[in-house]
């Protein structure tokens, strides 16, 4: 019945968007970029070379990431020599995959309709390995799906960093209280954030690597997020010989506070992501961005949709949560 509901829907949203989707009208000007340095990319470009020289005079650095535009990309430059650069995007755009992700997705979330090619689909679906990862039974493989997945979640942006963070602190809290149970759980997560953010960085450093930002997959995050990975890894095999929650919890509160302080001291940008964004333009431009406001800055309406699936999520996880524990 879901996968014919996800079906009827996905032909619906095509028939009903396809006079903006034929002509590449896609539905956030965010898309549209994307595309666009998807096309500069397979025009020659270099991969990692994220700027939009077209703006301005000596170009702007772009704070995305290439790994978002790998599969679009392969569509493209696999079906333009049969197809046609425009129905190659257009399929690119609109793949059967991503419609019915969409049609399983909706209502609650409209972010994998056909054209929204923009990274936070993809975010929301690392999240999902993540979650999966940390709350399915323990062992290493787990915990490196953990890791990989928060890897590539940071390569792709930071807006997901506070969860990727809470990600990693139920690992560390389920570690505490199951010592013996949780262990190769969590060596296999620090090891995956270790050698995941060592990978990533060779293979998607940009040209903006040394930009002093924290908003972007760059050096002050990557010093930052390399650093408070070894702190999961470094529970895991220090501590192995720690008998009791108390001791775990001691020296997790020892090793995670180690690992804050060091990390801000090593990129203090990342103390203030939008730090370095011109007074001018911040209250012109960033001010008026709805999605970089505070919450309860927020006008109603647009709260209830910032938070308002988060907490019906936790709610159906709660019940589920108390269901499961009263049937045993």
């Amino acid at each position: 019945m879901a996968a014919t509901l996800a079906l009827l829907l996905a032909a619906v949203w095509a028939w009903r968007d396809w006079a903006a989707l034929s002509a590449l009208r896609l539905p956030d000007t965010d898309d549209v970029m994307r595309l666009q340095q998807i096309r500069d990319w397979l025009g020659g470009q270099g991969f990692g070379d994220l700027a939009q020289h077209r703006l301005g005079a000596a170009g702007m650095e772009m704070h995305w990431s290439r790994l978002p535009d790998l599969v679009p990309g392969a569509i493209i430059a696999l079906l333009t020599p049969v197809a046609g650069a425009h129905a190659a995007e257009l399929v690119a755009v609109s793949a059967p995959v991503s419609v019915i992700v969409a049609a399983l997705a909706y209502p609650a979330s409209a972010l994998f309709l056909p054209g929204r090619i923009d990274h936070h689909g993809l975010q929301l679906v690392l999240l999902l390995v993540l979650v999966r990862a940390v709350i399915g039974s323990g062992g290493w493989r787990s915990g490196a799906a953990a890791g990989g997945a928060s890897v590539a979640s940071l390569v792709v942006g930071m807006e997901t960093a506070p969860f990727l963070a809470l990600g990693g602190g139920v690992l560390v809290l389920r570690w505490i209280a199951d010592g013996a149970g949780e262990r190769l759980r969590l060596l296999g997560y620090g090891a995956a954030l270790v050698g995941g953010l060592a990978l990533a960085a060779l293979l998607f450093r940009t040209s903006g690597w040394s930009v002093a930002t924290c908003d972007a997959f760059a050096a002050p995050l990557w010093r930052a997020a390399q650093v408070a990975a070894v702190a999961p890894l470094a529970l895991a095999l220090v501590a192995r010989g720690m008998k009791t929650p108390r001791a775990r919890l001691i020296t997790a509160f020892v090793v995670v506070d180690v690992a804050v302080v060091a990390a801000l001291a090593l990129s203090p940008a990342c103390l203030s992501p939008y730090g370095g964004v011109d007074p001018l333009l911040e209250r012109l431009w960033l001010g008026r961005v709805a999605e970089a406001q505070p919450l309860f800055a927020a006008p109603l309406d647009h709260a209830i949709g910032y938070v308002g699936l988060a907490l019906a999520g936790l709610a159906a996880t709660v019940w589920q949560w108390r269901r499961t524990r009263d049937t045993g």
